[in-house]
């Protein structure tokens, strides 16, 4: 009966000491684990501090196309008035145009009848200074 305790004592023992390292070996795997865990975290955390800056960033460059948007549509109502008014100036522009080249076709004309006038006088002049000539010799 003592040999029966004996083996039940160390059976005991043996059974204690295999749960301890079962219980030992999961509370290493448990303790791995939560590392993990909490690197897991960790990286998340930074993640999410990043994107927060990102998203800043984001929200900035959202307001600032919001500016520019408002800015291109005032340039484009300034580009409508812009183009209603020149309408006028450039039908003023064609009349200028076909007006002068109206004027230049008449001063070209003048200044064509000028220079075959002053040629005429001047064949004229030569031709009576040759009968003047031709009386003097004559008389």
């Amino acid at each position: 009966m003592l040999f029966q305790r004996e083996c039940l004592l160390n059976n005991s023992m043996h059974n204690a000491a295999v749960a301890n390292f079962l219980a030992s070996e999961s509370l290493r795997g448990l303790i791995r684990e939560k590392e993990e865990l909490t690197s897991q975290w960790d990286q998340l955390l930074a993640e999410r501090d990043q994107t927060v800056g990102r998203l800043s960033e984001l929200e900035a460059k959202v307001a600032e196309v919001v500016v520019l948007e408002a800015c291109l549509q005032q340039s484009e109502q300034e580009v409508k008035t812009l183009s209603q008014e020149i309408a006028p100036l450039m039908v003023q522009f064609e009349e200028a145009k076909a007006k002068w080249v109206e004027v230049h076709s008449v001063v070209l004309a003048a200044s064509n009848h000028k220079a075959a006038s002053a040629k005429r006088l001047t064949n004229l002049e030569a031709a009576l200074n040759s009968k003047i000539e031709e009386l003097a010799v004559a008389g």
